[in-house]
């Protein structure tokens, strides 16, 4: 199974790498794919040939890449045609690589939204210490594994005296690349092409474009989002509307209806209070069958007292659990126990019973 996804893994791999690669066009003396045909479709990437642009170096003492960016924007301000690729920092300086188009350079060709150039994507493919020998129709040129570039000529006839011009050691190796050797380079060295390099190439026509664009469709929005507003509020202008007048129909018979409720709600909370009255109030009266009951048995009862839901039945009976037993069994009576021991007297036993009293509600 996990064999069977990595191929289906690599067919779709292969196939968006294709569809990309049609995408990436190559500006030297024609405008081609990465496959070596002709492209005249609007691309993502141009790649902008080597005889295309003059390579310029400067150091630049400040630290943050944001702040650099900004000084660069000032500098290059009115030269669309200007690239620029910031290096790492080395002995708190900067080094910074312009492009500058040539006037003979067809912008018409561009047509991509991201610029590279050639000679900075060549460099990414290299190892380090190695220097290239770049086939090119119009002239030849030698570059490094960092990108610095420049064109074979006058006392620039080998990697050595290239090396020797810009300060870099002799070469470990040096490659002779024609332009299908090239080609073949392109993708893979793309792909090693850095986030922030990339935020630096957006095309500047490309960008005009895309915010002379966004206007309209910006104000096409607005004007969708206005007109749901003014629909949303018609709609619940409209219903209100109508409730109020379906309400008015009703008329008397609302009202009628309106005041029941009201009585209905004021007798509801009449209730309540009784109930709640009622919960209060001790079931006192209930007492009365158990003194029948001692009195029944030949019984006496000498005092009943009761306080705050305690109570208290002192007298005489003849067997007082009896008595106890009786009292037990009402509903309105909790926890009936002796509160003195039992004695016997002349009538009977004498007790003193001492008891809870429900309230009313309240279930047994």
């Amino acid at each position: 199974m996990r064999e069977t996804w990595l191929k289906v893994g690599s067919k779709l791999g292969a196939t968006f790498g294709k569809a990309l690669s049609r995408r990436i066009v190559w500006l030297r003396n024609d405008r081609t794919d990465l496959f070596g045909d002709s492209a005249t479709r609007h691309a993502l990437v141009a790649i902008i040939g080597r005889q295309w642009y003059r390579e310029r170096r400067k150091a630049y003492p400040i630290r943050g890449i944001a702040e650099l960016r900004k000084v660069l924007r000032l500098e290059l301000a009115g030269q669309a045609t200007t690239l620029f690729h910031i290096g790492p920092l080395k002995d708190d300086k900067r080094q910074v690589t312009t492009y500058e188009l040539s006037k003979d350079f067809d912008l018409d060709m561009l047509r991509a939204a991201l610029i590279v150039p050639e000679s900075r994507i060549v460099g990414l493919g290299l190892n380090d210490g190695d220097i290239a020998v770049v086939a090119n129709e119009s002239q030849p040129y030698f570059v490094t594994a960092d990108g610095t570039s420049q064109q074979q000529g006058g006392a620039l006839q080998n990697a050595e005296l290239f090396a020797m011009a810009i300060g870099a050691p002799p070469p470990e190796q040096v490659l002779e690349l024609d332009e299908t050797a090239v080609r073949e380079r392109l993708w893979p060295a793309l792909r090693k092409v850095p986030l922030a390099d990339w935020l630096d190439s957006f095309n500047p026509a490309a960008l005009k474009n895309a915010l002379r664009l966004a206007q309209p469709l910006s104000i096409g929005l607005a004007s969708l989002v206005l007109i749901y507003l003014l629909i949303v509020s018609a709609y619940l202008s409209g219903m209100t509307a109508l409730r109020n007048y379906q309400i008015e129909q009703l008329g008397p018979e609302v009202n009628g209806l309106l005041d029941k409720q009201r009585r209905l709600e004021a007798l509801a909370g009449d209730y309540r209070g009784l109930a709640d009255l009622t919960d209060q109030t001790l079931a006192t009266y209930k007492i009365w069958g158990v003194i029948t009951n001692v009195w029944q048995s030949g019984g006496s009862v000498s005092a009943v007292s009761i306080a705050d839901g305690t109570g208290s039945l002192r007298g005489v009976a003849p067997v007082a659990t009896d008595v106890l037993s009786k009292l037990g069994s009402e509903p309105a009576v909790r926890n009936p126990s002796f509160d003195a021991p039992v004695r016997q007297s002349g009538g009977g036993e004498e007790f003193v019973i001492k008891f809870t009293l429900a309230r009313h509600g309240a279930t047994p």
